[in-house]
């Protein structure tokens, strides 16, 4: 059984998209829904630009027949939006053979 830890928060506005904080500042950064993906035995990957992206396309995913190949495939969010992919996150990518962008259709900041 793994032992998971909290190591960083993220609070967000419901009203206004930009108005969050992360805490503490300074911390480590990951990947939200990480907890979900086996790295092991999974070799395709879904990441979105948001944690409320992340939980929809997972959710959209879980709507597909059984058989379906995309059905079971996890899905993560990059830690602080589309201009946000850590260095020191990219090996955690290594051994996936298709990894799946699923981006907002909107204006970058």
């Amino acid at each position: 059984t793994a032992t998971l830890m909290t190591v960083r928060m993220k609070f967000r506005s419901l009203e206004t998209k930009g108005l969050q904080r992360i805490l503490p500042k300074g911390g480590m950064w990951g990947f939200f829904g990480w907890q979900t993906v086996d790295a092991a035995t999974q070799k395709s990957i879904v990441i979105t630009e948001g944690e409320y992206d992340c939980m929809a396309v997972w959710q959209a995913l879980q709507l597909l027949p059984i058989e379906d190949p995309l059905r079971n495939v996890p899905a993560i969010s990059l830690p602080n939006g589309c201009n946000s992919l850590p260095v020191d996150l990219t090996p955690l990518l290594d051994d996936f053979t298709k990894i799946y962008l699923w981006m907002d259709y909107d204006k970058v900041r």
